[in-house]
């Protein structure tokens, strides 16, 4: 006898799927852009030996200013790579491919499922489902096929979901 995690009238619409992508949203940005910002801000209030003054143009006031040297950029772009692999495997790979949620699908009682078993669909798929999103997203146009695709699949399956064979469901009381 089939799941009944997997009966159709059990998928996940647009509305749900759209508002867990909202909260993880901001998940994301507080987890990683609060700590980055507060920590810049903090750099930026020490006081560094040899640092020259400018004028800020908006207020004739001097402000300390350091322009951003190879090295900085170097470091900048290293940290946002590491994020970006985190993020990869962190996110797609445990809380989506592993265990099937994210903050924002626990919260509105979500979850992705493999469509055959109705079990965690594995942290390679997970973080290949959100790969195959990638270039989607990059295009408004893109995205735009994705949620549609989604809101006319008679398995409500976006078209990442359709690769990977996964598919969201409404978790059962």
């Amino acid at each position: 006898m089939p799941d009944p995690i997997l009966h159709r009238s059990n998928r996940a619409t647009f509305g749900p799927r759209a508002g867990a992508s909202i909260i993880d949203s901001i998940v994301f940005f507080v987890s990683l852009v609060v700590p980055g910002a507060v920590l810049y801000f903090l750099d930026g209030a020490l006081p560094r030996e040899g640092v020259q003054s400018c004028l800020d143009a908006s207020t004739g006031q001097r402000v300390l200013c350091q322009p951003l040297t190879g090295g900085s950029v170097a470091v900048i772009a290293s940290t946002v790579v590491s994020f970006a692999i985190a993020y990869l495997f962190l996110w797609s790979g445990e809380l989506i491919g592993r265990r099937g949620v994210t903050p924002g699908r626990r919260l509105l009682r979500i979850r992705v499922v493999d469509i055959a078993t109705a079990e965690p669909i594995g942290v390679w798929r997970g973080i290949g489902r959100y790969l195959i999103q990638i270039p989607l997203g990059l295009c408004f146009i893109g995205s735009l096929v994705d949620i549609f695709w989604m809101m006319r699949d008679a398995d409500s399956q976006t078209i990442h979901d359709k690769v990977v064979g996964s598919v969201v469901v409404r978790d059962l009381p």
